[in-house]
């Protein structure tokens, strides 16, 4: 991410008081990712195991950058559940607890997507390496 990005993304964090605060991104690759699914003022993060067709649809993921409360989140971390089926925990949850709780969550999409890069494979790994060192070449080369 942009240093700008962050920093603006803690701001609104803050300024918001909520107790959460996610970052999506519409990437131009998306099929093998969960997604963000709005409806009525509820925002829940359905992850890509349990995606009905029509939500398959929806460009819009997690990026997995969260911004919490800290004294919300270690009140909550204790008692927050595995993900359905996948038996692990997740992120993610914190967001339906927050929801469920009827606690003050945002969550705020990205104006440029390509600033995110998933890594979920190896594959995925060694091209946000290559990326780096590209990029790490370019700025010793503009020096």
């Amino acid at each position: 991410y942009r240093r700008e990005t962050l920093i603006d993304l803690i701001d609104k964090h803050i300024d918001s008081k909520s107790v959460l605060t996610l970052l999506t991104a519409s990437p131009k690759n998306f099929a093998s990712l969960g997604r963000i699914v709005r409806y009525e003022g509820i925002v829940e993060i359905i992850e890509k195991e349990y995606l009905t067709e029509e939500q398959k649809q929806i460009t819009e993921i997690s990026t997995g950058t969260f911004v919490f409360d800290k004294q919300w989140f270690l009140k909550i971390f204790s008692t927050m559940p595995p993900m359905r089926k996948l038996g692990e925990f997740g992120l993610p949850t914190a967001l339906a607890v927050a929801r469920e709780n009827k606690e003050k969550y945002q969550v705020i999409k990205l104006e440029n997507s390509e600033e995110w890069f998933g890594i979920n494979t190896p594959e995925e790994l060694e091209e946000a390496d290559r990326q780096k060192s590209k990029e790490h070449k370019n700025k010793k080369t503009s020096e």
